[in-house]
């Protein structure tokens, strides 16, 4: 490798980790830019090397790149660049713009109706939808230029999302009149949306009476590649579009090539999603094969929305066919063949006092009911009897529930995603479910009890408390489980241009008179990178996580990164054996976390664990890829009637 290659080399590695560069905005026609030298003045097409202070005039997109942004790097890469085509494209990539979000800049967390308590009563007057390109402009700076050729060719390949589609996702419409609380809910459901990036709902021209709205949207690019590679034999290739035509439906489908089998090579996998079948019904069908498994399933369901969807509920219908160990405690580890239906529908509905909708922006306390039947149906499947597979029992079951609610959210960043808005549900839920359970060994009544609260503790960090009990009764509780949660996630801590978390989790399950086969386990699941899921089992569980997250500037083609260090450690007991006497599993370890700006894939985290004691036959080390994030976000208003499950 020559000096130069090393050099260039280098000096793409140094901005790799640099800072990224943040671009000035205006929403104008025209903009008069101040510049001070020694700058770059990037736009569309070009690039402007300015050499004296100078006053520009700007009527296009732009960004102004000087001595407190990065200066002294892009002037280095530019002349390198300027040689080759390849390095230049290759420059352009590794050049991010900024997503922070504006109303976070001074602080790290609040609540998230504050931007729209202003407005609250007055009337839109109209309502405009603005969808961004995947490249280029953002939420936080829509005046920025596209800089590479290759995101202006992705750019005019890509569907836009119609107007229609947004128009069809929002809870409000004209001469409705504001609510902070049902703004906020709109903006979270909008930015979780598959298809998008982001999403803003901006109040702007307000008079006494009334403001225009503007929905602001980002879209991802729809494609989707991707692979697994089992073994050099056997591997499933992926494509996914996950916004058609523009229209925000999703459709994946998969080819896999098996030696082993016949044909070599036949489809696998089909998914189709729509997320918004009609009025705020979401669709889902599957589709998939494999050696051991095979499914066929439709689902429907609609989610309870405050103050605009009070009527929730969902449908599904499975068929499944499996083949699987039974007991992982047996020395007999042999697959057996399932083949079976499930059938699922419930209903719920949402209470509030109607006056503070239309007259006051305080919290509201929500009642909500609900209402599920379920039915499991084996068409194949070993040996069943009361004292031996009795989990593999058909049932049916009926159950209700009745919930007290609160929700609200607060608005932060740093948690997911890398400086653009985020939204955390706080709040609390106590609901009480009571049912029955007709089955082929048991038909007994059912009760759960369960209690899900949060909180952000100012100076302090964010608290999330769950706990949940269930249990069939007869003489005695049968088929019991109790679960407890505490999770805690500090506030973000700055150091130059890093940001720091730190997350812990106490997580504690047990069961009552259990079925003798019904197990807990340990392994990749509680974030045991490398140790097989049923490895480590008993009918007990306590497991602790401490993680030091660091988000940093890192930024090349779209990705930007986290990194993290972790420590883990769980105890396995039987049920006659006090938890903290029962075997020991502790990890610790490195891992990086990425997200890409544009495509539309789940980030993913890769983890590297180091196992200080182990038994026989398992790695000290352990390595795993997954697509869990950091905090799994409770709803609040999820509260479909269920039992409470041991796993």
């Amino acid at each position: 490798m020559t000096i130069k290659k090393l050099i260039i080399l280098l000096s793409f590695t140094l901005l790799f980790i640099c800072d990224s560069l943040y671009g000035q905005s205006n929403q104008s026609k025209c903009d008069t830019v101040q510049i001070t030298s020694p700058a770059f003045l990037v736009l569309n097409d070009t690039t402007i090397h300015v050499s004296k202070d100078s006053l520009a005039i700007v009527c296009q997109r732009y960004i102004v790149i000087t001595k407190k942004n990065g200066y002294a790097l892009y002037n280095k890469l530019q002349s390198f660049s300027s040689k080759s085509n390849f390095v230049n494209e290759l420059f352009q990539m590794i050049i991010s713009s900024s997503n922070q979000d504006t109303m976070l800049i001074d602080k790290s967390i609040i609540n998230a109706e504050d931007p729209y308590v202003p407005y609250t009563g007055k009337i839109i007057r109209d309502i405009k939808i603005q969808v961004l390109k995947p490249f280029g402009p953002s939420i936080s700076d829509t005046n920025l230029p596209v800089v590479s050729s290759w995101a202006r060719t992705l750019n005019e390949s890509h569907i836009d999302t119609r107007n229609i589609t947004i128009e069809r996702k929002l809870l409000f419409k004209q001469n409705d009149t504001i609510n902070p609380y049902e703004l906020v809910e709109n903006t979270n459901e909008l930015s979780g949306l598959p298809y998008l990036q982001d999403a803003a709902i901006i109040l702007s021209n307000a008079t006494q009476d009334s403001v225009d709205v503007v929905v602001l949207v980002k879209d991802k690019f729809p494609w989707l590649p991707d692979i697994n590679i089992r073994d050099a034999t056997d591997m499933t290739l992926y494509l996914t579009n996950v916004n058609i035509f523009g229209l925000g439906q999703s459709l994946k489908g998969g080819v896999t090539m098996d030696t082993k089998s016949s044909p070599l090579i036949y489809m696998s996998d089909v998914r189709y999603f729509n997320s918004n079948l009609y009025n705020q019904i979401t669709l889902e069908a599957n589709y998939h094969i494999a050696d051991y498994d095979r499914q066929y399933q439709v689902k429907m369901n609609r989610n309870i929305i405050p103050l605009s969807v009070r009527l929730g509920g969902g449908a599904e219908i499975n068929r499944q066919e499996e083949n699987i160990v039974i007991d992982p405690t047996d020395i007999d580890q042999s697959r057996w063949y399932f083949k079976y239906w499930n059938y699922d529908l419930y209903a719920t509905y949402l209470f509030y006092d109607k006056w503070k909708k239309h007259k006051s922006v305080k919290k509201n306390t929500y009642f909500i009911p609900g209402i599920a039947a379920s039915k499991k149906e084996y068409l194949y499947r070993p040996y069943v009897s009361a004292d031996s597979n009795s989990r593999f029992s058909n049932y049916t079951q009926v159950l209700g529930n009745f919930a007290v609610v609160q929700q609200n959210y607060y608005r932060t960043n740093f948690l997911k995603s890398f400086g653009k808005a985020e939204y955390i549900p706080y709040g609390m839920q106590a609901m009480v479910t009571a049912g029955y359970t007709w089955s082929e060994f048991m038909n007994k009544p059912y009760i759960g009890l369960s209690l899900i609260g949060s909180r952000n503790l100012k100076n302090i960090g964010f608290f999330l408390l769950d706990a949940q009990f269930g249990a069939h009764i007869s003489n005695s509780l049968d088929q019991g489980v109790l679960n407890m949660s505490l999770t805690y996630l500090t506030n973000i801590y700055k150091k130059e241009r890093y940001r720091f978390r730190y997350l812990g989790k106490l997580i504690y399950t047990t069961g009552i008179n259990r079925f003798t086969n019904d197990m807990l386990y340990l392994g990749e699941s509680y974030g045991f990178v490398g140790i097989k899921n049923k490895a480590f089992y008993g009918q007990q569980r306590l497991f602790a996580e401490f993680d030091v997250i660091s988000y940093t500037p890192w930024y090349i083609f779209g990705f930007r990164f986290a990194v993290f260090g972790f420590v883990s450690s769980g105890m396995l007991s039987m049920k006659d054996i006090p938890i903290f006497e029962g075997e020991l599993l502790t990890s610790v370890g490195l891992g990086i976390y990425t997200q890409n700006d544009f495509l539309a894939f789940d980030s993913f985290q890769f983890r590297v664990a180091y196992f200080p004691v182990t038994p026989g036959g398992v790695s000290n080390f352990g390595i795993s890829f997954s697509s869990i994030g950091f905090l799994n976000q409770a709803s609040f208003l999820n509260t479909k009637p269920s039992t409470v499950e041991y796993r």
